[in-house]
């Protein structure tokens, strides 16, 4: 029976190779950690007598090996892994020396293989595709942990130059509230946002939106240029007027939204009495544009207030 020991490193793996009577069939020697080398190192186990058992045994050393374990993999050579730990408390059960050197560790690791109180356990190799999601898997982690401490220093940095900045949105690290820290860089800047501004906003949530798959709207407005004879015209606003009404019906507001449920259009026309601010009538249409949409809720309007309020 042969008992191989193999310590891996970046670019070269020593190899140390023994039979059960501690006899000595090959002294330390290195192939490199390349396809060249692993061909070497194949040569070499060829030329071993093939009637006799091999063992082979690694130093677990991270992903420097990952090569060399597909290579004897794919050649029809089982292979046991052991923990760096395992080979230390082992080294330093047999020896009072504390010689660290990739020879002498590769001696060792053949020397635990002769051991009959450990068991060889060969390694059980998962597929290419599984090591490259493990592989994956933790890449994904690791730039999880960035993630989170970049956010982290960001929080801490508003903390300090803008605190009033996270009351305005949900995520205060959502994308729109970074897209204004980063467009508009300042407290000063952002307290000096004018509708052009905001319409910059308005229209970078309506991308992210699609990007999403959500429905949303933006906003084309038409400008005119300075040469531009057209007259623009201020209307007040009476909703935000001081409208005291004395009693129910006396003033009647409505107002009209659209949106999408399901693939399918809707108008929702509602209507609101201000002297206690209730909603008193609605309609629904999936018609755009539909004019009965307001016939329907005045109606239903209407209809309500002859029924309670008759001498109104």
């Amino acid at each position: 029976m042969y008992f191989i020991g193999i310590d891996i490193s970046k670019y070269k793996h020593d190899c140390f190779i023994m039979n059960e009577n501690n006899q000595v069939i090959r002294g330390s020697f290195s192939f490199d950690n390349s396809q060249e080398g692993f061909k070497t190192f194949l040569d070499v186990l060829k030329s071993l007598d093939r009637s006799q058992e091999i063992k082979i045994g690694l130093g677990a050393t991270g992903h420097y090996g990952n090569n060399l374990k597909l290579f004897l993999n794919d050649n029809g050579y089982s292979f046991m892994e052991f923990n760096p730990l395992l080979i230390k408390r082992f080294a330093s059960s047999h020896s009072l020396r504390h010689t660290k050197t990739d020879k002498c560790d590769a001696s060792l690791i053949a020397t635990i293989l002769t051991d009959a109180t450990i068991e060889y356990k060969p390694y059980r190799f998962s597929s290419y595709h599984i090591q490259e999601l493990k592989s994956l898997t933790r890449e994904r982690e690791s730039m999880i942990k960035q993630r989170s401490l970049q956010l982290v220093h960001l929080t801490n940095i508003l903390d300090k130059i803008f605190p009033e900045y996270k009351q305005f949105f949900n995520n205060k690290l959502s994308n729109t509230a970074l897209f204004i820290l980063d467009k508009f860089k300042s407290p000063s800047r952002i307290a000096k946002l004018n509708n052009h501004d905001i319409e910059i906003i308005h229209n970078y949530s309506h991308k992210i939106c699609k990007y999403l798959g959500i429905k949303s709207k933006s906003r084309h407005v038409k400008r005119y240029g300075k040469k531009s004879n057209r007259e623009i015209k201020n209307f007040p606003n009476y909703i935000l007027a001081e409208l005291n009404p004395l009693r129910p019906f006396q003033i009647v507001v409505s107002d009209m939204t659209a949106f999408w449920a399901n693939k399918t259009y809707y108008e929702l026309t509602l209507f609101m009495d201000l002297f206690n601010n209730e909603l008193i009538a609605y309609s629904l249409s999936n018609k755009k544009g539909d004019p009965n949409s307001y016939l329907l809720g005045l109606a239903h309007l209407i209809s309500k207030k002859e029924e309670n309020y008759k001498d109104l």
